[in-house]
């Protein structure tokens, strides 16, 4: 699937992915029918971030990977700067770009995308949890993305329960 950039391309129709229906669409008109944004953070003039639509969902990037390397999914590590835990209602996201920072989303909402890159995602809907492992396939930067993906079991030890 593509995704096009909302802030590379201005393309809000195609930003967003809902991984439960497969559907595109818009992640800042409706976010709580998608659960992942392309382009929407900029940081830099570098739009190619991924951002998680519900802000009690994370994200991972796992590195450079192929799909045969995961036979489950992996823990979801925790971030490298515990946090105070988020408001249950809202729509609180925390970006920190400031001078330095390593850890740009100290709870895991907003993350890097990068060619070829495995990401893990728990998608939080509706009160309920899903695991989705996503990989770039193709990145056209400043403008769009392609990413396949599928669904999976919790993994082994879910950190975040």
């Amino acid at each position: 699937m593509t995704l096009y950039s909302r802030t590379g391309q201005g393309n809000l129709s195609q930003s967003s992915v809902n991984f439960e229906t497969g559907a595109r669409g818009s992640g800042i008109t409706n976010p709580g029918a998608f659960d992942l944004i392309y382009g929407n953070l900029r940081v830099n003039d570098d739009n190619n971030w991924f951002e998680v639509s519900d802000p009690r969902s994370r994200i991972v990037d796992l590195g450079k990977q192929k799909w045969e390397h995961f036979k489950e999914a992996p823990s979801l590590a925790k971030s490298k700067h515990p946090q105070k835990p988020l408001p249950l209602s809202g729509n609180v996201k925390e970006v920190d770009a400031s001078g330095g920072v390593k850890d740009v989303s100290p709870y895991q909402q907003f993350v890097r995308a990068k060619l070829d890159h495995m990401y893990l995602m728990k998608v939080v809907r509706d009160g309920k949890k899903t695991y989705v492992l996503f990989r770039v396939d193709a990145l056209t930067k400043q403008e769009n993305c392609n990413v396949s993906w599928r669904k999976v079991q919790p993994p082994p030890e879910d950190i975040e329960k």
